[in-house]
Protein backbone atom coordinates (compact mmCIF):
# COMPACT_ATOMS: atom_id res chain seq x y z
CA UNK A 1 0.00 0.00 0.00
CA UNK A 2 2.81 2.39 0.91
CA UNK A 3 4.67 1.56 -2.31
CA UNK A 4 1.57 2.29 -4.35
CA UNK A 5 1.09 5.60 -2.47
CA UNK A 6 4.57 6.85 -3.40
CA UNK A 7 4.09 5.70 -6.99
CA UNK A 8 0.96 7.82 -7.46
CA UNK A 9 2.62 10.94 -6.03
CA UNK A 10 4.69 11.30 -9.19
CA UNK A 11 1.59 12.43 -11.08
CA UNK A 12 0.85 15.20 -8.58
CA UNK A 13 4.47 16.38 -8.54
CA UNK A 14 4.46 16.54 -12.34
CA UNK A 15 1.29 18.65 -12.15
CA UNK A 16 3.02 21.11 -9.81
CA UNK A 17 6.07 21.34 -12.04
CA UNK A 18 3.95 21.85 -15.16
CA UNK A 19 1.94 24.59 -13.43
CA UNK A 20 5.09 26.49 -12.50
CA UNK A 21 6.69 26.12 -15.93
CA UNK A 22 3.56 27.21 -17.80
CA UNK A 23 3.21 30.19 -15.45
CA UNK A 24 6.75 31.33 -16.21
CA UNK A 25 6.14 30.85 -19.94
CA UNK A 26 3.05 33.06 -19.69
CA UNK A 27 5.00 35.78 -17.88
CA UNK A 28 7.77 35.63 -20.49
CA UNK A 29 5.24 35.79 -23.31
CA UNK A 30 3.71 38.91 -21.78
CA UNK A 31 7.13 40.58 -21.70
CA UNK A 32 7.78 39.66 -25.33
CA UNK A 33 4.33 40.81 -26.38
CA UNK A 34 4.44 44.17 -24.62
CA UNK A 35 8.09 45.20 -24.94
CA UNK A 36 9.28 43.13 -27.87
CA UNK A 37 6.40 43.26 -30.34
CA UNK A 38 4.54 46.44 -29.38
CA UNK A 39 7.66 48.30 -28.21
CA UNK A 40 6.21 49.10 -24.78
CA UNK A 41 3.16 50.96 -26.07
CA UNK A 42 1.55 52.58 -22.98
CA UNK A 43 -2.03 51.99 -24.15
CA UNK A 44 -1.62 48.27 -24.74
CA UNK A 45 -3.65 46.34 -22.14
CA UNK A 46 -1.85 43.62 -20.19
CA UNK A 47 -3.64 40.40 -19.34
CA UNK A 48 -2.62 37.82 -16.71
CA UNK A 49 -1.44 35.29 -19.27
CA UNK A 50 0.67 33.34 -16.80
CA UNK A 51 -2.29 32.65 -14.53
CA UNK A 52 -4.54 31.88 -17.47
CA UNK A 53 -2.15 29.38 -19.00
CA UNK A 54 -1.34 27.72 -15.67
CA UNK A 55 -5.04 27.27 -14.86
CA UNK A 56 -5.73 25.78 -18.29
CA UNK A 57 -2.76 23.41 -17.99
CA UNK A 58 -3.90 22.23 -14.55
CA UNK A 59 -7.43 21.67 -15.83
CA UNK A 60 -6.18 19.74 -18.85
CA UNK A 61 -3.73 17.54 -16.97
CA UNK A 62 -5.67 17.02 -13.75
CA UNK A 63 -9.20 16.61 -15.12
CA UNK A 64 -8.95 15.53 -18.77
CA UNK A 65 -5.92 13.33 -18.23
CA UNK A 66 -7.27 12.03 -14.91
CA UNK A 67 -9.34 9.12 -16.27
CA UNK A 68 -6.26 7.64 -17.96
CA UNK A 69 -4.34 7.77 -14.66
CA UNK A 70 -7.25 6.07 -12.89
CA UNK A 71 -7.19 3.30 -15.47
CA UNK A 72 -3.43 2.92 -15.08
CA UNK A 73 -3.24 3.08 -11.28
CA UNK A 74 -6.31 0.92 -10.69
CA UNK A 75 -4.63 -1.87 -12.60
CA UNK A 76 -1.39 -1.19 -10.74
CA UNK A 77 -3.13 -1.24 -7.37
CA UNK A 78 -4.80 -4.58 -8.09
CA UNK A 79 -1.45 -6.03 -9.20
CA UNK A 80 0.05 -4.85 -5.89
CA UNK A 81 -2.66 -6.73 -3.95
CA UNK A 82 -4.48 -3.52 -3.02
CA UNK A 83 -8.21 -3.95 -2.50
CA UNK A 84 -10.72 -1.93 -4.50
CA UNK A 85 -11.93 -0.19 -1.35
CA UNK A 86 -8.42 0.91 -0.37
CA UNK A 87 -7.71 2.17 -3.87
CA UNK A 88 -10.97 4.15 -3.97
CA UNK A 89 -10.27 5.73 -0.57
CA UNK A 90 -6.76 6.65 -1.69
CA UNK A 91 -8.06 8.11 -4.95
CA UNK A 92 -10.67 10.16 -3.06
CA UNK A 93 -8.07 11.56 -0.68
CA UNK A 94 -5.43 12.26 -3.31
CA UNK A 95 -7.76 13.79 -5.89
CA UNK A 96 -9.62 16.09 -3.50
CA UNK A 97 -6.48 17.20 -1.67
CA UNK A 98 -4.47 17.58 -4.88
CA UNK A 99 -7.25 19.55 -6.60
CA UNK A 100 -7.57 21.95 -3.68
CA UNK A 101 -3.82 22.49 -3.53
CA UNK A 102 -3.53 23.10 -7.27
CA UNK A 103 -6.48 25.50 -7.27
CA UNK A 104 -5.06 27.45 -4.31
CA UNK A 105 -1.72 27.67 -6.11
CA UNK A 106 -3.43 29.04 -9.24
CA UNK A 107 -5.33 31.52 -7.07
CA UNK A 108 -2.13 32.76 -5.41
CA UNK A 109 -0.33 32.94 -8.76
CA UNK A 110 -3.16 35.06 -10.16
CA UNK A 111 -3.04 37.43 -7.18
CA UNK A 112 0.73 37.73 -7.55
CA UNK A 113 0.59 38.41 -11.26
CA UNK A 114 -2.46 40.68 -11.39
CA UNK A 115 -1.80 42.77 -8.28
CA UNK A 116 2.02 42.80 -8.12
CA UNK A 117 3.84 41.77 -11.29
CA UNK A 118 1.67 43.54 -13.86
CA UNK A 119 1.67 46.93 -12.03
CA UNK A 120 5.41 46.56 -11.40
CA UNK A 121 6.49 45.52 -14.90
CA UNK A 122 3.90 47.50 -16.89
CA UNK A 123 3.15 50.62 -14.81
CA UNK A 124 1.71 52.60 -17.73
CA UNK A 125 -0.32 49.84 -19.34
CA UNK A 126 -3.97 49.35 -18.34
CA UNK A 127 -4.73 46.09 -16.61
CA UNK A 128 -7.25 43.92 -18.36
CA UNK A 129 -9.12 41.08 -16.74
CA UNK A 130 -8.45 39.19 -19.99
CA UNK A 131 -10.92 36.39 -19.66
CA UNK A 132 -14.25 37.02 -17.89
CA UNK A 133 -14.14 33.78 -15.89
CA UNK A 134 -11.28 35.13 -13.79
CA UNK A 135 -13.68 37.58 -12.16
CA UNK A 136 -15.81 34.64 -11.03
CA UNK A 137 -12.97 32.26 -10.17
CA UNK A 138 -10.56 34.58 -8.37
CA UNK A 139 -12.56 37.77 -7.83
CA UNK A 140 -12.87 37.29 -4.06
CA UNK A 141 -11.92 34.79 -1.38
CA UNK A 142 -15.53 33.63 -1.02
CA UNK A 143 -15.91 32.89 -4.73
CA UNK A 144 -12.50 31.21 -4.78
CA UNK A 145 -13.57 29.01 -1.85
CA UNK A 146 -16.71 27.79 -3.60
CA UNK A 147 -14.94 27.32 -6.93
CA UNK A 148 -12.13 25.35 -5.30
CA UNK A 149 -14.71 22.91 -3.92
CA UNK A 150 -16.36 22.75 -7.34
CA UNK A 151 -13.02 22.09 -9.02
CA UNK A 152 -12.25 19.25 -6.58
CA UNK A 153 -15.71 17.69 -6.97
CA UNK A 154 -15.67 17.87 -10.77
CA UNK A 155 -12.12 16.54 -10.94
CA UNK A 156 -13.04 13.62 -8.70
CA UNK A 157 -16.22 12.87 -10.60
CA UNK A 158 -14.62 12.93 -14.04
CA UNK A 159 -11.60 10.90 -12.94
CA UNK A 160 -13.62 8.16 -11.26
CA UNK A 161 -16.53 8.00 -13.69
CA UNK A 162 -14.63 8.21 -16.99
CA UNK A 163 -11.79 6.17 -15.54
CA UNK A 164 -14.17 3.34 -14.67
CA UNK A 165 -15.70 3.51 -18.15
CA UNK A 166 -12.25 3.42 -19.73
CA UNK A 167 -11.40 0.30 -17.75
CA UNK A 168 -14.60 -1.43 -18.77
CA UNK A 169 -15.15 -0.27 -22.36
CA UNK A 170 -11.82 1.14 -23.53
CA UNK A 171 -11.24 4.42 -25.38
CA UNK A 172 -14.40 4.01 -27.44
CA UNK A 173 -16.17 5.83 -24.60
CA UNK A 174 -14.56 9.09 -25.75
CA UNK A 175 -16.18 8.69 -29.17
CA UNK A 176 -19.53 8.28 -27.41
CA UNK A 177 -18.94 11.47 -25.40
CA UNK A 178 -17.94 13.29 -28.57
CA UNK A 179 -21.22 12.24 -30.19
CA UNK A 180 -23.18 13.49 -27.17
CA UNK A 181 -21.30 16.80 -27.35
CA UNK A 182 -22.11 17.20 -31.04
CA UNK A 183 -25.80 16.45 -30.47
CA UNK A 184 -25.96 18.93 -27.59
CA UNK A 185 -24.25 21.61 -29.68
CA UNK A 186 -26.71 21.08 -32.53
CA UNK A 187 -29.65 21.25 -30.10
CA UNK A 188 -28.44 24.51 -28.56
CA UNK A 189 -27.72 26.08 -31.92
CA UNK A 190 -31.21 25.16 -33.16
CA UNK A 191 -32.95 26.92 -30.26
CA UNK A 192 -34.66 30.18 -31.18
CA UNK A 193 -33.81 33.43 -29.41
CA UNK A 194 -36.92 33.35 -27.24
CA UNK A 195 -36.22 29.90 -25.82
CA UNK A 196 -32.54 30.69 -25.33
CA UNK A 197 -33.34 33.94 -23.52
CA UNK A 198 -35.84 32.18 -21.25
CA UNK A 199 -33.24 29.53 -20.42
CA UNK A 200 -30.59 32.14 -19.61
CA UNK A 201 -33.01 34.09 -17.42
CA UNK A 202 -33.84 30.94 -15.48
CA UNK A 203 -30.16 30.26 -14.83
CA UNK A 204 -29.55 33.86 -13.75
CA UNK A 205 -32.54 33.79 -11.41
CA UNK A 206 -31.37 30.54 -9.80
CA UNK A 207 -27.88 32.02 -9.43
CA UNK A 208 -29.25 35.13 -7.72
CA UNK A 209 -31.00 32.96 -5.11
CA UNK A 210 -27.63 31.66 -3.90
CA UNK A 211 -25.84 35.03 -4.11
CA UNK A 212 -23.84 34.14 -7.20
CA UNK A 213 -22.66 30.75 -5.92
CA UNK A 214 -25.24 28.72 -7.83
CA UNK A 215 -22.88 27.43 -10.53
CA UNK A 216 -20.05 26.21 -8.22
CA UNK A 217 -22.57 24.57 -5.87
CA UNK A 218 -24.25 22.93 -8.84
CA UNK A 219 -20.84 21.67 -9.98
CA UNK A 220 -20.21 20.28 -6.49
CA UNK A 221 -23.50 18.39 -6.51
CA UNK A 222 -22.89 17.06 -10.01
CA UNK A 223 -19.34 16.01 -9.10
CA UNK A 224 -20.52 14.12 -6.00
CA UNK A 225 -23.23 12.28 -7.96
CA UNK A 226 -20.87 11.34 -10.79
CA UNK A 227 -18.23 10.24 -8.25
CA UNK A 228 -20.71 7.89 -6.56
CA UNK A 229 -21.55 6.32 -9.93
CA UNK A 230 -17.84 5.88 -10.72
CA UNK A 231 -17.22 4.28 -7.31
CA UNK A 232 -20.03 1.79 -7.92
CA UNK A 233 -18.51 0.88 -11.29
CA UNK A 234 -15.02 0.42 -9.81
CA UNK A 235 -16.31 -1.79 -7.01
CA UNK A 236 -17.94 -4.09 -9.56
CA UNK A 237 -15.01 -4.06 -11.99
CA UNK A 238 -13.91 -7.56 -12.99
CA UNK A 239 -10.15 -7.87 -12.65
CA UNK A 240 -10.04 -10.19 -15.67
CA UNK A 241 -11.26 -7.30 -17.87
CA UNK A 242 -8.33 -5.07 -16.98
Amino acid sequence: MRKFWFTTQKYFVSSLILTGLVYLIGLAYNLILVYGISGGHPLMPVAPLGSTMSLLSVTTLWIIGGPFTVKKYFSLAISMSTTRENYILMELFQTVLGSLILYIICFLLFQLEYNVLIPLCYPHSPKESAFPFFAALFGSFSSAFFWSLAFAAIALGIRLFLGSLLIRFGQIIYWVLWGIWVCASILLSSMDNTARTAWEQTILYAASLLHGHFIPLLCCAAGVIISCIGICFLKKQDVRCI
